[in-house]
């Protein structure tokens, strides 16, 4: 795992995120409509739903993983203050 991975749902009203690691302590919001997802998470998924569903989960190294149809791992870099 990176410094920091979302895990990332998605639902039929949008996103919801679990923030897992260091430095995403108020970076993002629980919850997110499909329509304002932040771009540091919509590039990520754009490439992972073009891969295979699993099993076995798709790893993008320095990307993120594709878990299911709807869950989705995204690596990120920790934003320090």
């Amino acid at each position: 795992m990176d410094d920091m991975t979302v895990r990332m749902n998605r639902t039929a009203l949008g996103w919801e995120l679990v923030i897992l690691g260091i430095g995403g302590s108020g970076r993002f919001q629980p919850t997110y409509r499909h329509d304002n997802l932040p771009d540091e998470l919509r590039a990520p998924i754009a490439v992972l739903s073009l891969l295979p569903l699993p099993p076995p989960p798709s790893n993008v190294p320095g990307l993120g993983q594709r878990i299911s149809e709807d869950i989705f791992w995204v690596y990120l870099e920790p934003h320090m203050a």
